[in-house]
């Protein structure tokens, strides 16, 4: 085999196997619109296949059994419906809370920012007031998750169905549900440590 018919089995190898560098070096310069995602590179409703040719860094949780996907270059992972479409998108924002539990291995963290003023960037710490600032205080404070019952837990899936903002806690965490905004946030010993993107529920009185 000759140089160049060796060149070219080598590009092709590469290309099959997706073994290129990713789009973007991290996140710093990205946005991220709840209940949306990142416009034309990782949204909800966004093919696999999408994802893998804005990114070029669409890897596999095998050890999930979700059709789950890192996407390490921008701090995300993304899983997919049986359509093989996006249904969430988590950002993970603290890396030491996110090792704690996770077996996603995200290596780098969300840098870039949530549209309404929420910046993540040189990995800044955002506080529970700067949430409430942009999506206003969860109307239906829910308590500690221990102590949720069969009730409970009735009642917070009628609240997420009709797209109403509630609050629980559990330890040290803090989670703020927006269902009509179509975001989950986690908030650990008072900062930020991920979050959630799904489709917005539309909100009903």
């Amino acid at each position: 085999m000759n140089t160049l018919q060796s060149a070219f089995f080598i590009s092709v190898f590469v290309t099959m196997c997706g073994c290129s560098r990713p789009v973007y070096n991290d996140s710093s310069g990205l946005t991220i619109t709840p209940g949306v995602g990142i416009s034309n590179i990782v949204e909800i409703g966004m093919s696999r296949s999408a994802i893998r040719n804005a990114t070029r860094d669409l890897v596999p949780i095998r050890k999930q059994k979700k059709n789950g996907y890192r996407v390490p270059s921008l701090g995300l992972v993304v899983f997919l419906d049986e359509n093989d479409n996006v249904y969430t998108i988590d950002a993970v924002v603290d890396l030491s809370r996110h090792h704690e539990t996770s077996p996603t291995r995200i290596l780098t963290p969300f840098c870039g920012k949530i549209s309404g003023g929420i910046s993540f960037h040189n990995e800044k710490s955002v506080c529970r007031t700067d949430i409430v600032r942009v999506f206003g205080e969860p109307l239906h404070p829910m308590g500690n998750q221990k102590d949720f019952d069969i009730k409970t837990y009735a009642y917070i899936n009628k609240l997420s169905d009709q797209g109403k903002s509630y609050s629980k806690y559990e330890d040290w965490r803090e989670s703020l549900c927006y269902p009509d905004k179509g975001i989950f946030i986690n908030i650990d010993d008072g900062t930020v440590s991920g979050f959630r993107l799904y489709e917005p529920v539309q909100s009903s009185n």
